[in-house]
């Protein structure tokens, strides 16, 4: 609904004011670009971190002297440590799986930020 105000205000307005409207639209793709750069960062830093955790995790456990000998976790504070450092792994993977949802959001705004910029780059040919 936004667009077709935008392309109506195209057929109505003066030059000046499509030239005011396309440096607006340029600004808001440029600012949706650098949010996704910086979206894709923190989703790449994050997967990252979390990839070191579950390692450091894992070697944690498996030299365990205890699970040496035994091949188990018998204390309840190791059990305790382990599976607080699980939720804490999946707490992260919900936050990725929803800055994921937000990057996926703000490509299709920037999409639609691009066919703004072009349906008026054909309006001002006209």
């Amino acid at each position: 609904m936004k667009y077709l105000s935008i392309i109506f205000l195209l057929f109505s307005a003066s030059a000046a004011d499509k030239a005011e409207l396309i440096i607006r639209l340029e600004k808001n793709i440029a600012l949706t670009k650098a949010k996704i750069i910086k979206s894709d960062e923190n989703l790449k830093s994050l997967h990252f971190s979390i990839m070191r955790q579950q390692r450091k995790l894992e070697v944690e456990i498996y030299k365990n002297p205890l699970i040496k000998k035994l091949g188990i976790i018998n204390t309840a504070e190791k059990e305790k440590s382990f599976f607080e450092q699980r939720r804490k792994m999946l707490e992260k993977n919900e936050y990725l799986a929803s800055l994921d949802k937000q990057l996926l959001i703000d490509r299709k705004r920037m999409d639609n930020l691009l066919n703004a910029k072009a349906s008026i780059k054909v309006l001002n040919q006209r």
